[in-house]
């Protein structure tokens, strides 16, 4: 009778040991499958970044979703130049995008304009390979973002540095592969997956980071992931069609709204004039003006590419001058050697203007000088060295809009 009942006892034992193993191995077995959407945007127009706010609602509903920014708002030169970069910003916040890269253009506005930009974002503006000459970043460096249990560690960097306005003094490019294994180092203690994210266009290869993300310059990409428990399992790329989606009405009213106040600026009068103001008529009284505010001892142009249109009478507008000329933005302050400034005017449409009263009243080859110019003529002379250069402290038009009204009050 003991020799049954513990036999018994022993049968009950094993049973209950195999009910929890069974049940403990179901539970490895099978490790729970999550999904993430990222997508990548590169240079979008307003309506179809009001659409991309559609798509992403939509998908949102079915799993979590990250948009991240690498390209710009594709805007008019009114809206950027009056702007200044603020309308770029405020449309990427009323869309509802995660993450921008940082876009070096903005620093044609000055590295102070591009820091307050950066900092008034609602929205992190990521690079991790640009310093200040503290040695501190002009950018945010990196992101955590929190989904489910996990941790997605997120930075971003610049690729190419031949950008003209990342010579602006004040800001240093370090290499991106540095930047990019140095920011990874401080990911990996704070996040369970690292992603960086390159400019539309770009490509690099670093090592380590268990994505890296882009698109085409006007494309859109979609990355789907899954995950499997803490792994990650499957990516599946795919390029987004737009067409179908309807504006998220929000974002699009948010967009209209920012387009008609920068409109408004736009069509606030400067001066009247009575006569049509043609393109070398303006040329010459914008030149002269900049000149005589001794901002540089001389000014390079081209004259087929500096003012694109005639003026008509009546009322100028300050979008009328943005539009006129081919380059608003801020003035290029350049040091360059008499000898190299004197060769530059043999060449074909371009202009030389030397300031009045210049010591010995003309340049000397070896004796360096400040030389105003736009950003549109270094690009269109590579062979001008451009490093670490100064911008005027305002714009282009702002500077003929003062020197048009200084004229009409003589």
């Amino acid at each position: 009778m003991l020799t049954v009942i513990n036999h018994k006892r022993w049968l009950l034992f094993f049973l209950t040991g195999a009910v929890i193993f069974t049940a403990c191995a179901r539970r490895v077995v099978k490790p729970s499958v999550e999904k993430l959407t990222l997508f990548v945007s590169g240079d979008i127009s307003s309506t179809d970044l009001a659409k991309m706010a559609g798509l992403v609602k939509m998908r949102q509903n079915e799993e979590p979703v990250l948009w991240l920014a690498a390209g710009r708002v594709m805007l008019d030169k009114r809206l950027i130049a009056l702007s200044q970069g603020e309308a770029e910003i405020r449309m990427f916040e009323a869309a509802g995008v995660d993450a921008m890269v940082f876009m070096p253009e903005w620093l044609r506005f000055g590295l102070r304009r591009a820091n307050w930009l950066i900092d008034q974002a609602n929205l992190r503006v990521l690079c991790c390979n640009l310093d200040d000459t503290l040695g501190l970043p002009v950018a945010h460096p990196w992101m955590v973002k929190r989904i489910g249990g996990s941790g997605f560690g997120i930075t971003a960097a610049l690729v190419d540095s031949n950008i003209l306005p990342l010579n602006v003094n004040g800001v240093r490019f370090v290499d991106a592969v540095y930047a990019g294994r140095r920011v990874l180092t401080l990911l990996r203690t704070r996040a369970d997956f690292n992603i960086l994210v390159l400019p539309a266009g770009d490509s690099l290869n670093i090592s380590n980071y268990d994505l890296v993300l882009t698109t085409g310059r006007d494309k859109i990409s979609c990355y789907q992931l899954t995950f499997v428990g803490n792994r990650l399992s499957d990516v599946v790329k795919t390029t987004v069609s737009l067409e179908g989606i309807e504006p998220l009405p929000e974002v699009k009213s948010t967009i209209d709204s920012i387009v008609e106040s920068i409109k408004a600026v736009a069509d606030e009068p400067v001066i009247e004039t009575r006569v049509r103001i043609l393109p070398r008529v303006l040329t010459k009284a914008v030149v002269d003006g900049i000149l005589n505010l001794r901002l540089v001892d001389c000014f390079v142009y081209d004259s087929s590419a500096f003012v694109l249109d005639t003026i008509l009478s009546g009322m100028i507008t300050k979008g009328q001058l943005v539009n006129a000329f081919a380059d608003p933005d801020r003035l290029v302050i350049l040091r360059l050697e008499g000898e190299r400034i004197n060769r530059l005017q043999h060449q074909p449409d371009v202009k030389l203007a030397v300031r009045k009263g210049l010591p010995l009243g003309r340049l000397m080859a070896r004796k360096v000088y400040q030389v105003g110019t736009t950003t549109t003529f270094l690009k269109a002379h590579p062979e001008i060295p451009v490093s670490q250069v100064e911008l005027s402290e305002r714009q282009l038009w702002e500077y003929a809009a003062d020197i048009l009204q200084a004229a009409g009050k003589k």
